[in-house]
């Protein structure tokens, strides 16, 4: 393969990556899916995306929503060294965040 080749690669890898990025920040309303869930705060503050099942281990998931959740810096770390287990990530980012206004009930 040549050296253009390559690093045509790389960029459409990079540019797929950030669309799916900016895919997840946006199902996630640009929100720590943490700290709402177990705080119920609206944190939107030093967002990264997290990849539940690491890219060391399987590269083939670096695109795959359901691999993909957004979480502030502190979560991120929590997760990253499984404090946060990965099992519960992986049912968060199967669905869009329900974002309630304070004087709405909460759904049975």
């Amino acid at each position: 393969v040549s050296k253009g080749k390559r690093t045509e690669r790389k960029v459409q890898e990079f540019s797929s990556m950030a669309e799916e990025e900016a895919e997840i920040l946006q199902r996630d309303h640009y929100l720590c899916r943490i700290c709402l869930e177990d705080e119920h705060r609206l944190n939107h503050e030093d967002l990264q995306i997290h990849h539940i099942t690491p890219l060391e281990r399987d590269f083939s998931q670096r695109l795959n929503t359901n691999n993909l959740i957004s979480l502030c810096s502190r979560h991120h770390d929590e997760a990253e060294h499984g404090i946060i287990p990965a099992d519960r990530l992986r049912q968060l980012a199967k669905v869009s965040p329900r974002v309630r206004k304070p004087d709405e009930a909460a759904i049975p």
